[in-house]
């Protein structure tokens, strides 16, 4: 006999809240200094809404401009912690009513992130004390690791590399929206730089690991020389 009280309602009216729950804007200094890069090499409006971002105070500014770049799925990701509903389960036969159900959320969290203050943030929104929020790995907290310098021979080897592969670029920091085995290495003081060494249009971006995923021939061979130059200028000091 159906009930008022049903797991599977009580879960999904808890999900829709979060679907339409943002949680706020957060820089990083590297992501401050990405959206200062992205202001000088954009056209207008979008330059105006990437400086207010990165320089503006003004809460109900900054709102009005992360609703216009955040259209960019990408954009979006790097200024806030990510929410992801990835699994759901509940039930275990099509005419028993189900006692509970739950589901699993992927969030990327920006660095510095406390994921015990996103767990109360998501109890406030949800805001039923039938709907227990808690962290898949209690207790598995990852190890601080700070970014890596830009005061390194391998990060201005690379700046000088970019400019002479791509006449005109600027070279900025960015915060990458997935993750990385680069910490294992910074945790052991060793420098990590992951970067985009070719040029990529937005609609080969959206194919990364995706179907047809490709960039074409010419960035290829773009970015092939600088990394090989970049190599062989650091390598080759003795």
């Amino acid at each position: 006999m159906p009930r008022p009280d049903n797991a599977i309602f009580t879960l999904t009216r808890a999900m829709a809240k979060l679907a339409d729950y943002d949680t706020k804007v957060q820089l990083t200094p590297a992501t401050r200094q990405f959206f200062l890069t992205l202001a000088k090499t954009s056209a207008p409006p979008l330059s105006d809404h990437y400086r207010t971002i990165a320089t503006s105070t003004d809460a109900a500014a900054i709102a009005r401009a992360d609703k216009v770049v955040s259209q960019d799925p990408l954009i979006h990701a790097l200024l806030r912690n990510s929410i992801a509903p990835v699994l759901m389960n509940a039930g275990f036969r099509g005419n028993v009513i189900p006692g509970s159900a739950e589901a699993t959320i992927n969030v990327r969290t920006i660095p510095g992130t406390n994921p015990n203050d996103l767990v109360e943030e998501f109890q406030r929104v949800i805001a039923d004390p039938r709907v227990e929020v808690t962290l898949a790995n209690q207790g598995l907290g990852l190890p601080a690791s700070a970014p890596s310098s830009e005061d390194t021979d391998l990060f201005r080897s690379l700046v000088r590399q970019a400019r002479a592969t791509f006449p005109g670029a600027e070279v900025t920091p960015y915060l990458f929206q997935a993750g990385t085995d680069a910490m294992a290495w910074r945790t052991r003081g060793i420098p990590v730089y992951g970067i985009y060494p070719y040029p990529i249009t937005a609609g080969e971006l959206t194919r990364m690991h995706g179907n047809d995923e490709r960039v074409s021939v010419r960035s290829l061979e773009q970015g092939t020389e600088m990394i090989y130059k970049t190599l062989v200028e650091i390598a080759g000091k003795k």
